[in-house]
């Protein structure tokens, strides 16, 4: 029932897409674990993962198994990792900045506590606004979204998300006293991330 919802959502915001696509986009959303955390991964290539780098806070595994990490760059939080799994679908970046106002699909991972594990969680929103380098995105997501992919109608990751930012104000509404809290998600532009990806995908896939 929770996927025909989830498909019936992406129909009618997207349009033509299918389950098969919306699942090959979820296999390419991996999740990471570091020591007692976890957040999650986008795979840009069969052994290749892209994550955020403030993850880098101990051994980092995926489906168990250890990874090695081939590049860091902490000014843009990105982390390359190459894996021991060999992944059959993976995702594209975008080769332009998103528009504002584009309706986008984010896949994460959050904690459930009544099964005590995560889960991977799929959420929609717009691009809200474009700020050096940065993408901000009108989207409501929970701690282990961060690495996780933002991708438009094509299939194409527009963003990284990366930070989950909090906007509180006030209640007008009497039955809800107190402020409101607002969340936010702000990613890292594809362009920043196939710069930084350039040396290691090939054309074919990178394109």
């Amino acid at each position: 029932m929770k996927k025909l919802i989830i498909l019936a959502m992406a129909i009618l915001l997207f349009g033509c897409l299918t389950e098969r696509k919306i699942q090959r986009w979820q296999e390419s959303a991996v999740l990471v674990r570091v020591n007692n955390g976890a957040g999650t991964g986008i795979v840009v290539a069969p052994n290749l993962v892209l994550t955020v780098a403030h993850a880098l806070d101990g051994e980092m595994f995926i489906l168990g198994k250890p990874v090695k990490v081939l590049k860091v760059d902490k000014e843009n939080d990105l982390l390359l990792f190459r894996t021991e799994h060999t992944f059959k679908h993976w995702l594209k970046l975008a080769d332009e900045l998103p528009k504002i106002g584009e309706e986008v699909f984010i896949i994460g991972h959050g904690w459930n506590n009544r099964d005590k594990k995560m889960l991977q969680l799929l959420t929609f929103g717009k691009i809200s606004k474009r700020e050096n380098g940065n993408i901000w995105i009108d989207a409501k997501i929970i701690p282990g979204f961060s690495g996780g992919p933002v991708i438009n109608k094509n299939g194409e990751v527009v963003a990284m998300v990366q930070i989950l930012f909090a906007y509180s104000f006030p209640s007008v509404i009497p039955i809800i006293p107190g402020p409101i809290v607002d969340l936010f998600a702000i990613g890292k532009d594809p362009l920043v991330i196939r710069e930084f990806l350039s040396e290691y995908l090939p054309d074919e896939i990178l394109l």
